[in-house]
């Protein structure tokens, strides 16, 4: 519920963000960091932060269920190994994470995580040329695939969405008799 709130949290940043001056929001050419481009630079490593946490959590998590077979968790949230990771337990969470990505929503969460890595820390400060903004802007638009978290936290969300796949066929012939009786 914690990381639901987030991304509901982000996807309303981002249409603030969409609809503000971009120059201003998302200035990487501007290194001083004038106040607003900062705010906006700090909110993004802030969503970062908390992207980063849940794929940890997961990791820790999936690690604790499936090779120490213990179900346990602390207040419900957290898993209990978490309490007693050291070095070692982390190298045996970090081997596992191999397995994990034959999980798709995970394998998804890892590809935001990195285009988040990329997009805030690695071509803020390494480009400097006007050629390259069109690669920044695609990444840009990448970030709106954090939305795409959102159906698959959101339990409703994902009915809809089930729902509205299976019945693609049906929706289509729909639309077609739809525009066949209103043009003709």
């Amino acid at each position: 519920a914690v990381f639901g709130m987030a991304v509901l949290l982000n996807v309303a940043i981002l249409g603030v963000e969409a609809s503000l001056d971009q120059s201003r929001t998302r200035d990487i050419t501007n290194t001083k960091f004038d106040s607003v481009s900062f705010i906006w630079f700090i909110v993004e490593v802030f969503f970062y932060a908390v992207y980063c946490l849940e794929a940890f959590l997961r990791a820790v998590f999936s690690y604790q269920m499936r090779e120490l077979k213990d179900f346990r968790t602390w207040m419900g949230r957290f898993p209990k190994f978490l309490w007693s990771l050291d070095l070692p337990g982390a190298v045996r969470v970090l081997r596992h994470v191999p397995k994990m990505l034959k999980d798709p929503m995970f394998v998804f969460e890892v590809f935001i995580i990195g285009v988040a890595t990329l997009d805030n820390f690695l071509l803020r400060f390494l480009v400097l040329q006007k050629e390259m903004m069109a690669v920044i802007r695609i990444l840009g638009l990448m970030r709106l695939l954090r939305v795409g978290r959102l159906v698959h936290l959101v339990k409703p969300l994902r009915i809809i969405a089930a729902g509205f796949f299976v019945n693609t066929r049906l929706i289509f012939w729909t639309m077609i008799l739809l525009m066949c009786l209103i043009y003709m």
